[in-house]
C-alpha cells in the first residue's frame, strides 16, 4: 500500500492507497480506538478496486481536528476528504464506529457515495453495559490530562473488551490481535475518544438511515455482543434500499477475523447493483 498525507479541514490526514490505477474506488473507515492497520488484511481481497484507507482524525498518523470530534464534524471531514481523492463515483465502506460517520455522511453529505456498506455498524445499545461504559468515559472526562490518558488507555480495560469482542479465531490469532490493540493504546487521544463516544450515544441513527438514498448493505455478526442484530434490523427496516447479511459464526470484528469472507460479501453486493460504474 502507498502512504500519502493531505490537509483536510486544516489538519494533516494520513491515508493509504492500493491499486490507484483502477477507476472503481472504495473509501474504508476503521472503528473506534483503532486505525487503518485493522483493515489491511481485508484490503488484500479487493483486487480490481482502488482502495483508500485513512486514519481518522485523531488516530494513527492523522492529526486531531480543531473542532469537537462529533459525528457531524467527522462527516464534514469525510466530505472534504472524498473531494480531495477525486473519484467521480465511489463506495463508502466502514466498520463499527466508522459506520456511524459514514451513515451521517451518506444522509447529509454533499459528495455522497454510490453505495453504502457497513460492517457491525455501532448503533449504540441502551442497557446496563452501556451505562457502565458511559460512567467510565464520564469519569475520565473530569480527570487531569495525564491521569485521563492513563485511564482511557488502560491495558486492563482494553484486554477485557478484547476478550468480549474477539470470537472466531485461534488462540495464536487472538494473541496477535490483542498485541496489535495494545500497541495502539499509547497513541490514543483522550479528547478525541471522549468526544466520539458521547456523540455516538447521543445521536439517534434512525433519522439518518431513513434518508440514505443509495443502495445500502449492513453486515452483522450473529455473535456480536456490542451491536445486537436486532439493532441493525431496525436500522435496515427504515432504509429506502437496505439489505442485511448476517454472518452466523461471527462477532463484532469480522473484517479482522474473517477478512476474505467479509470482502466476498461486500463485492457480491456491489456486483449485484445495477449501476455500470460498480459492475
Amino acid at each position: 500500500m502507498i502512504k500519502h498525507t493531505i490537509e483536510v479541514m486544516g489538519k494533516r490526514t494520513a491515508y493509504w492507497e492500493r491499486n490507484p490505477q483502477w477507476d472503481k474506488t472504495v473509501v474504508m473507515l476503521h472503528g473506534f480506538r483503532g486505525n487503518h492497520k485493522g483493515l489491511t488484511d481485508m484490503v488484500q481481497h479487493f483486487a480490481g478496486w482502488r482502495v483508500v484507507l485513512p486514519d481518522l482524525p485523531g488516530y494513527g498518523e492523522s492529526e486531531p481536528l480543531d473542532v469537537p470530534h462529533t459525528l457531524a464534524n467527522y462527516a464534514e471531514w469525510l466530505d472534504e476528504f472524498v473531494v480531495a481523492m477525486g473519484p467521480e463515483d465511489w463506495v463508502s465502506w466502514s466498520h463499527s464506529y466508522g459506520g456511524l460517520i459514514a451513515l451521517v455522511h451518506g444522509a447529509t453529505g454533499r459528495h455522497k457515495p454510490s453505495a453504502f456498506v457497513s460492517v457491525s455498524l455501532a448503533d449504540a445499545r441502551q442497557d446496563y453495559a452501556a451505562w457502565l461504559t458511559s460512567m467510565y468515559y464520564q469519569a475520565g472526562r473530569v480527570m487531569p490530562y495525564e491521569m485521563q490518558r492513563r485511564w482511557l488507555a488502560s491495558r486492563t480495560i482494553d484486554k477485557m473488551s478484547q476478550r468480549m469482542l474477539i470470537t472466531g479465531v485461534s488462540a495464536r490469532r487472538r494473541q496477535e490481535m490483542v498485541k496489535r490493540g495494545e500497541a495502539n493504546l499509547g497513541t490514543l487521544n483522550p479528547r478525541v475518544i471522549t468526544d466520539q463516544y458521547f456523540s455516538a450515544i447521543r445521536t439517534p441513527m434512525e433519522p439518518y438511515a431513513a434518508h440514505l438514498d443509495m443502495p445500502a448493505l449492513l453486515i452483522a455478526g450473529a455473535k456480536d455482543v456490542m451491536v445486537p442484530v436486532k439493532r441493525l434490523e431496525r436500522l435496515m427496516s427504515v432504509m429506502p434500499d437496505g439489505t442485511l447479511v448476517i454472518m452466523e459464526d461471527q462477532g463484532h470484528l469480522a473484517p479482522i477475523e474473517r477478512p476474505a469472507a467479509t470482502a466476498t460479501i461486500t463485492k457480491r453486493f456491489l456486483n449485484g447493483i445495477e449501476q455500470p460504474a460498480l459492475v
